[in-house]
């Protein structure tokens, strides 16, 4: 079982100072063969690469302040490394039967009108992914991995991820058996989704004189929802914001290109749902350096400036300005930059990351440029512009 907390704690948000937390948890039961499980002599290719077939059962569940969403997953996976450094994984189908459902609060509610009411009216079909769903997949990794565990030396991260979903759905005999039409609906309401996606995740670490460090990452993806419900499950979007994205913002809240954020009758900004995207692109610079040295831990400081966004593949009514356009994207990046406190105990590493945006497209003109808002006397207090972030681990 894996269990997983995040916690941003923003200031004056539409969640007032509380911390807005999220819970995932996932009970997984594996088995795990030392060899590629394939009915032709073609498995024996693998044998010298350390072959794995894993066959896995499990239930996920994952809590936010505005909705809970728990499902049941099988999958089927072949795993190979030709080397210490380089490792493929093949998931020749993954099911996924998914529940969801809005939570009881204000923002439960306020989500629920969001999707259920304002945006379903004005053609947007995320309402879709919060209905019941069965969601199949095929997907193939590569990852690239020369950073060794407390080993300070120069080295790179690079994973390359691809999938395809309900590409059974586009056989007639598979749509037949299921009876679903041409919507990918059954007669249960039963959402199916047809989706290929793809992702690209780079990391560069540079050592410097004594306990500090250079960190660099790109991350870029693109998923493409070509089947008539329109829309992504909702666990296959890109999200930015959080711990480990862009930390300026609350987590998932950061998006959708330059769509107006929403504003308060005060006149302030507020960050109240997740934004859903099809497209993403971020980048962080972070400089790590030893500050503190005690007999049973340390305490490291960072220095860092986060960039990015996610847009929708395709123009949206509900969100103008949100779709992805060559001539005017490099405009819409987001900018949040901070410091960060490390507790390192060598077996575990607690980490605060504090962070203000210094550009946020979303907001009018101007006002974008958010960064003049930490000049003025408690300020990087005010609403929506900081947030203190909480993780185990670095970000990565």
């Amino acid at each position: 079982g894996e269990g997983g907390i995040e916690g941003v704690a923003g200031f004056g948000t539409e969640v007032g100072n509380r911390i807005l937390s999220s819970q995932q948890l996932s009970l997984v039961s594996t088995l795990t063969f030392p060899r590629i499980v394939f009915p032709s002599r073609f498995k024996y290719i693998f044998d010298r690469f350390s072959p794995r077939t894993r066959v896995q059962v499990g239930y996920n569940f994952t809590g936010r302040p505005d909705f809970r969403r728990f499902g049941f997953q099988g999958s089927l996976t072949y795993a190979w490394q030709p080397s210490l450094q380089k490792q493929f994984n093949v998931t020749l189908i993954e099911l996924n039967r998914i529940f969801s459902n809005y939570a009881s609060g204000p923002l439960g509610q306020a989500l629920q009108r969001q999707i259920d009411t304002v945006l379903r009216q004005q053609g947007s079909t995320l309402w879709r992914a919060f209905q019941k769903a069965f969601v199949s997949s095929v997907s193939a990794s590569y990852t690239f991995n020369s950073n060794v565990l407390n080993q300070r030396q120069k080295a790179r991260y690079l994973r390359l991820f691809a999938e395809s979903g309900g590409s059974f759905l586009n056989f007639n005999a598979a749509t037949n058996w299921l009876r679903i039409g041409s919507g990918d609906v059954d007669r249960n309401d039963l959402q199916f989704y047809r989706f290929v996606k793809f992702n690209v995740d780079y990391r560069y670490y540079l050592p410097r004189k004594g306990r500090s460090m250079w960190a660099f990452r790109v991350n870029v993806g693109v998923a493409n929802p070509y089947g008539p419900a329109g829309t992504l499950p909702y666990e296959k979007f890109f999200f930015s914001g959080g711990s480990n994205s862009v930390r300026a913002w609350l987590p998932r809240r950061l998006g959708l290109g330059s769509a107006r954020d929403s504003l308060t009758p005060a006149g302030n900004y507020e960050y109240r749902f997740e934004q859903p995207g099809d497209i993403i692109l971020e980048a962080t610079a972070e400089y790590r350096t030893g500050f503190l040295r005690f007999s049973n831990f340390n305490v490291d400081l960072a220095f860092f400036t986060d960039a990015g966004n996610v847009w929708l593949l395709r123009p949206d009514r509900s969100a103008p300005n949100g779709n992805f356009e060559w001539n005017r994207f490099y405009r819409e990046i987001a900018v949040g930059s901070g410091l960060g406190l490390r507790f390192d105990f060598s077996f575990l590493l607690v980490r605060f990351d504090f962070a203000t945006k210094v550009f946020d497209p979303g907001r009018r003109p101007e006002d974008q440029w958010a960064v003049g808002n930490i000049f003025r006397p408690g300020s990087v207090f005010q609403r929506g512009q900081s947030a203190i972030n909480f993780g185990i681990g670095y970000p990565f």
